[in-house]
């Protein structure tokens, strides 16, 4: 099996509206769905106080399928950037990082940091932000992103990031969910305050990355229904590259990562 391409991500947020406008105002992202959260949902995201939630499905103008779903919790408790192994950050490829960063909306955006090259695949200019609820977006502008539409200044989810208390043993995780490529490299990671550490990188077989960073220090994930990234979503191929589904591959559907991270496989 190969792991890929990422399909979506799941936030839980605490208002909705502030949420669907923040996103649609800096990155141009309309709701193609909106509605009640399915009860198996719920389950599937791993609590049952989800079910009938209101939530809505996002995507770009230009895409055929949303790709971030947005669930609401008002009660929820706030996530702090990094403040836990697990998920730390949606990766999205963006067509002017600088151009976004003087764009950001103080009001529901924090940047931690300044725009600054990266050397991770490739040198990439990057900025980090934190949204509404908590949750992170490491924006890059790689050199394939080539020019964007002004209405939609994010192309693709690049990749994800997890905070993992051993990196390797997250990475041989990944590896045996069919990772394409596997490396380390010696880069600054934010949730370390930009300390250059050993971090893993795995590709997956829609291109993107996903970076795992060595955060041993951090406490790992507990049963508190948080705000911020709950699930990622990947789909799956053969060798040949042709799409698996369920009755091709009968794998667990909703697994939990080696640091609780939610992952479906689609």
């Amino acid at each position: 099996m190969r792991l890929g391409p990422i399909t979506g991500a799941t936030l839980v947020v605490r208002d909705l509206q502030r949420s669907l406008a923040a996103y649609g105002e800096l990155f141009g992202l309309i709701a193609q769905q909106r509605g009640r959260l399915p009860q198996q949902r719920a389950l599937d995201l791993g609590d049952a106080s989800l079910a009938h939630a209101p939530c809505a499905r996002l995507g770009g103008p230009d895409t055929a399928a949303p790709w971030l779903t947005l669930v609401e919790m008002p009660q929820a408790p706030l996530s702090a950037p990094y403040a836990r192994r697990g998920w730390l950050a949606l990766a999205l490829a963006v067509a002017d990082v600088d151009a976004l960063a003087a764009s950001v909306d103080r009001r529901d955006w924090q940047m931690l940091g300044e725009p600054a090259d990266r050397l991770a695949v490739t040198v990439a200019r990057s900025m980090q932000l934190a949204g509404p609820d908590g949750e992170v977006l490491h924006l890059q502008s790689p050199a394939s992103t080539g020019q964007l539409p002004p209405a939609a200044p994010i192309n693709r989810l690049h990749g994800v990031v997890l905070g993992a208390a051993n990196a390797a043993v997250a990475l041989g995780f990944y590896e045996g969910l069919g990772l394409l490529d596997r490396w380390r490299l010696q880069v600054p990671v934010a949730a370390l305050d930009h300390t250059r550490a050993p971090v893993a990188f795995g590709r997956l077989a829609g291109g993107e990355i996903i970076e795992i960073d060595p955060v041993a220090g951090l406490p790992g994930t507990d049963s508190t229904l948080r705000t911020g990234l709950r699930l990622i979503s990947f789909a799956r191929s053969d060798s040949l590259g042709r799409r698996l589904v369920a009755r091709d591959d009968p794998s667990a559907r909703i697994l939990a990562g080696p640091e609780g991270e939610g992952i479906e496989l689609v």
